[in-house]
Parts: structure tokens; C-alpha cells; sequence
């Protein structure tokens, strides 16, 4: 089973995904084999240096951020009173605003030409997608304080608009590619992550009517706060993507599972002035950041690969 994490330029996808990392290097060894990670020596190695840069109180360089849209990993979660493992693998994807129109153009072409004009016009980067079970779309926060006339504003409702297309277009492929009504293969799980969610506003909250209430701690908020404000927060900035959950009108899209995830990592000043990651002294330094966030994460998609057929979690 293939899972695609995607993110648009600038929206926090390197910290993320070091973040991401570092949860799993810790929960692989505290749960003591009941989860496996692996990933290939050369991403080791990347995302071990980038968690590394944090630790020593610097952000990652634009050399190793150049690897990252091609980092694969795979997860496996251990079948109970077993050696089996069910095995997921997350492939990371960078949208850049030209795949935008490319998307919009081909949503234009009627369903029944699906197979053909549409696969065949889809960016190239794109297509995998299509064959994912679980599409993670990141949501960089910061930008919904944007002023509606802003390049920024402007850059929320394309990536809206892109991500409603996706899960519209993933839909429509599995419903022709896998046969059978019951077919778990037919299934998309759509996953978000409001990534920089520490950098929202109080403009932003009261537009959307969440001033008032006590805003979630993303390093220990519970899955009903977190659900609650997502949703309240892309009901306004994100009305189309949105608005399929609301409708219900795409078949096997999995809304009513959808789950939500905040990226958060604290910060503070140093001798610069300049803002760096924030860490904690004990018998070995930690990043402070949201890890019980990452942690429901994982734990969420060992609860997708439950739902899959025996052929595909051999696979």
C-alpha cells in the first residue's frame, strides 16, 4: 500500500518530515519491533544530518532540502501474535503552482474519457498518486493570516482548488481501475497536516469565529480538538476541498475517517536574535515539537493498513 505526503513549496515539508523522522527513530526503539522503519542508507543519512542541524539549534541547508522530493521510507506495524508485518510505504511529492492549471484543465474532460486524455495529460510527478490508498496533504497555517488580495491569499485557494482536484481525480481512477463494490483497493484516506499551526493569528482565529475558545496546544492537543479547529479552519480557507466532505458526493472517499495532524515546533532567540528550534536538557537533548502529534500519525495509518487486503499488506 502506497501512501503520498504532499506539500507545496515553502509550507514547512522539511521540518515535517525531519520532525517525522525523529518520532520514528524514538517510537521504533520504545515500542521495541512492534513498529519497523526503513528508509535507504542515502535518506538515513539525510534526514539523520537535517535532525542533527535542529538539535544544535540550526535549520536545515538548502543541500540536503534538495533531496527531499525524492525520500521514501516504509513503515511496517507487526500482526498481533505474529511475525508479520503490514508495510506501507510513504512517498513524499512537491506540487508546484504549474501543476495547479495542468490539474483544473484536465478535471475540465468529461469522466468517460478518463483512462485516456486525462492519465495521459497528468504531470508526470503526479500520476503515483493516483495509486496511493492515503493521500497526506500539508497545510502551511501561517499563510491563512493573508490578506484576500495577497500573492499569499491567492496561493491558499490554488492549492485548494489542487488538492480538491486530486482527491476528485484518485477517486474516479480507483472506482475504474478496481473492480467489485466491496473492493477495500477502492478506498482514498484523506489526511491533513496544518503544518507552522503555532503561527496563526488572532485576526485569523475570529474570522473564523475560534477566538473566543482556548486555541489547542499542538504538543498535547486530544483528536477532538484537533478535528474541531482543522475543520473550522478549512471550512473557510479551504471551501472546496472542504466542501467534498461536506457534500459526501465522492464514492469510497474515506471522509468520514479523515484525520487531522498539527506540525508545530517550538522556538526561541538565539545570541543573533535570530529564531532557532528550541531544545530540552535531560540525560540527552530533545526538539521540543509536537511528537504526540506523530505519534497519533503513525499510529493512525497502522489502523488504514488493518483495512487492506491480505495481498496487499504481503505485497
Amino acid at each position: 500500500m502506497s501512501v503520498a505526503i504532499i506539500g507545496d513549496r515553502g509550507c514547512g515539508k522539511t521540518v515535517f518530515l525531519s520532525l517525522l523522522y525523529d518520532a520514528l527513530v524514538e517510537y521504533t526503539n520504545e515500542t521495541h519491533g512492534k513498529i519497523r522503519f526503513y528508509t535507504a542508507p542515502e535518506f538515513m543519512w539525510i534526514m539523520g544530518n537535517m535532525v542533527n542541524r535542529m538539535l544544535m539549534q540550526s535549520w536545515t541547508d538548502a543541500d540536503l532540502k534538495a533531496h527531499i522530493d525524492k525520500y521514501w521510507f516504509i513503515l511496517g506495524y507487526k500482526r498481533n501474535f505474529t511475525n508479520e508485518y503490514r508495510k506501507l510505504k510513504f512517498f513524499v511529492y512537491d506540487i508546484v503552482r504549474e501543476h495547479a492549471g495542468i490539474v483544473n484543465e484536465l478535471m475540465g474532460i468529461k469522466s468517460g474519457d478518463y483512462q485516456g486524455r486525462k492519465s495521459e495529460k497528468l504531470p508526470l510527478a503526479l500520476k503515483p498518486l493516483l495509486d496511493c490508498s492515503a493521500l497526506v496533504f500539508l497545510i502551511d497555517a501561517s499563510k491563512l493570516n493573508a490578506t484576500p488580495t495577497s500573492e499569499a491569499f491567492k496561493q491558499v485557494e490554488q492549492y485548494d482548488t489542487l488538492i480538491a482536484s486530486i482527491i476528485s481525480m484518485a477517486a474516479e481512477y480507483k472506482l475504474k481501475k478496481f473492480p467489485g463494490f466491496w473492493n477495500q483497493m477502492r478506498k482514498v484516506y484523506p489526511v491533513f497536516v496544518l503544518t507552522k499551526f503555532d503561527m496563526i493569528d488572532k485576526k485569523t482565529l475570529a474570522a473564523v469565529g475560534l477566538d473566543k475558545r482556548t486555541k489547542p496546544d499542538p504538543l498535547n492537543a486530544s483528536h477532538s480538538e484537533r478535528t474541531d479547529y482543522s475543520e473550522t479552519l478549512l471550512a473557510k480557507y479551504y471551501r472546496n476541498t472542504f466542501g467534498l466532505k461536506k457534500n459526501r458526493n465522492l464514492p469510497n472517499v474515506e471522509f468520514g475517517k479523515c484525520a487531522y495532524f498539527f506540525s508545530a515546533i517550538q522556538t526561541e532567540k538565539n545570541e543573533q536574535g535570530q529564531l532557532v528550534p528550541s531544545t530540552e536538557k535531560g540525560l540527552k537533548v530533545r526538539l521540543r515539537y509536537s511528537i504526540e502529534e506523530y505519534r497519533a500519525f503513525i499510529g493512525y495509518f497502522e489502523k488504514i493498513a488493518d483495512k487492506m487486503p491480505d495481498e496487499v499488506k504481503e505485497e
